[in-house]
């Protein structure tokens, strides 16, 4: 199948205007330009002057294109099936990277599919937050216990003292606010 290109002049003037409003083409542009207008590159770059702009007329007759439906159907199968059995928090971008496509392909084509991504890990994120939350006002009330046992009062410092080691897992404040809801229970 013979590809063909077009380039509107628009586009090609926007690419000869000065370099603060002016846009270049990329490279695979460039050399699709090249085809169409049957001039090699390093003739257009080095030796423009040589070049008879009347040599030609290219044809320039449609943008290539190509029927995207059973792409689209496979990522939209694909992308369901992930996100109704997903039990890890997976961002769009890993997504994105696994099916093959662009985010914006992704959030612009499925917005709902992605908008349920995003609210189901918001879910999943709330629930480690919880366990994690748990496993640390556990901790501390085992600390407290454990000083408690020892006949001292489980004091700011003491139990700070108790758990050196975990201090590393909690955030600032965090330690505290955990502390002063473990102490007013006893």
């Amino acid at each position: 199948m013979l590809n063909s290109y077009s380039f509107s002049k628009a586009t090609i003037s926007q690419w000869f205007s000065d370099g603060k409003r002016g846009t270049r083409p990329t490279l695979s542009t460039f050399l699709n330009f090249c085809v169409a207008v049957q001039v090699s590159p390093a003739d257009l770059l080095f030796h423009h002057e040589r070049i008879n702009p009347a040599a030609q007329l290219a044809e320039l007759d449609g943008r290539q294109s190509y029927d995207n439906a059973d792409q689209r159907d496979w990522v939209e199968r694909q992308l369901t099936n992930i996100v109704k059995n997903h039990n890890e928090i997976i961002s769009v971008n890993q997504i994105a990277e696994q099916l093959k496509v662009g985010v914006s392909y992704l959030r612009y084509h499925f917005p709902e599919k992605s908008a349920e991504l995003v609210a189901k890990n918001n879910k999943l994120r709330a629930k480690k937050r919880d366990a994690r939350n748990k496993s640390k006002v556990l901790l501390v009330e085992g600390a407290c216990q454990y000083l408690l046992d020892g006949g001292v009062f489980p004091s700011h410092n003491f139990v700070r003292a108790a758990l050196k080691n975990q201090l590393k897992n909690f955030g600032f404040g965090e330690f505290t606010k955990i502390w002063r809801e473990v102490t007013d229970k006893l």
